[in-house]
C-alpha cells in the first residue's frame, strides 16, 4: 500500500448544514473536530493525531444539472482529508471511514474520491450494516 497517496476527497451533500457557504463549510469542521477527536483550525479547517482536513465550497455544485446522484455537481462541499506525517494507510483509511459515517449517519451523503476509494466504500457498507441489522 506505500505505492497510494494518503490523500482523500470526500463530496459531502448534508440538509444538516444548509446555511450560507461560509458557515456550511465551518459547521462541518466544528462537527468533523468533535466527532474524531481532533481540533478546529482556522476557517474551516480541523485536524487530528491522523489528519489534516479542509472544508472547501464545490464550486462546480449546480442542484439544477444534478441528473446522477453521484456527480460532483450534486455535492456543495468538498472535505480534502491528508494524512498526518508517520500514519499508516490503515490509520488514514479508518480516520476517512470515521468522517463519512459522522454524515452518514446523519442522513447525508458522501462520496470519497481517492486511490483506495472501493476499499472506503466497502468498510463503511460494513460500518452502516452492522448498525442496521443490530
Amino acid at each position: 500500500m506505500s505505492c497510494l497517496d494518503l490523500a482523500c476527497f470526500l463530496y459531502v451533500n448534508t440538509d444538516t448544514y444548509p446555511d450560507e457557504m461560509y458557515l456550511g463549510k465551518r459547521r462541518i469542521a466544528l462537527r468533523i473536530a468533535e466527532a474524531i477527536g481532533g481540533k478546529f483550525e482556522r476557517f474551516s479547517s480541523a485536524s487530528s493525531e491522523y489528519v489534516d482536513l479542509d472544508v472547501l465550497k464545490n464550486d462546480f455544485y449546480d442542484p439544477g444539472l444534478c441528473t446522477n446522484a453521484g456527480d460532483c455537481m450534486c455535492f456543495p462541499f468538498i472535505v480534502e482529508i491528508e494524512a498526518q506525517d508517520g500514519v499508516d494507510f490503515s490509520q488514514f483509511l479508518r480516520a476517512v471511514v470515521d468522517i463519512i459515517l459522522i454524515f452518514e449517519r446523519e442522513g447525508g451523503r458522501v462520496v470519497a474520491a481517492c486511490d483506495f476509494e472501493d476499499d472506503v466504500n466497502s468498510m463503511v457498507a460494513r460500518e452502516l450494516g452492522k448498525e442496521r441489522s443490530e
